[in-house]
C-alpha cells in the first residue's frame, strides 16, 4: 500500500514541498538582500521563486516567518 501520496515529476508530495520551501528560502534571501525588509513583499518572493502565494502560505504564516526561517538556515550554515 502506498501512503506517501502520488509521485509526480519523479517526486513524492513531501519532496515537492521540501523543494518549494527551498525555492522560497533562496528567493526570500535574494529579495530581502535586494529590496530590504521594508520594501520586500510576499508577492516579490513568490515571483522570484516562480511559485504562487498558495505555496508560500503552505510553508510560512507571513513574511516574518520566512525571514526567521532564512536566519535559522544561515545560522545552521555558520
Amino acid at each position: 500500500m502506498v501512503t506517501g501520496g502520488r509521485v509526480y515529476g519523479g517526486m513524492t508530495p513531501a519532496e515537492r514541498r521540501a523543494r518549494r520551501r527551498a525555492q522560497l528560502l533562496e528567493a526570500g534571501l535574494e529579495v530581502f538582500a535586494r529590496r530590504g525588509w521594508a520594501r520586500a513583499t510576499v508577492a516579490d518572493v513568490c515571483r522570484a521563486a516562480g511559485l504562487s502565494q498558495r505555496y508560500f502560505y503552505e510553508q510560512f504564516a507571513d513574511r516574518e516567518g520566512l525571514f526567521l526561517a532564512i536566519t535559522d538556515r544561515i545560522a545552521e550554515e555558520v
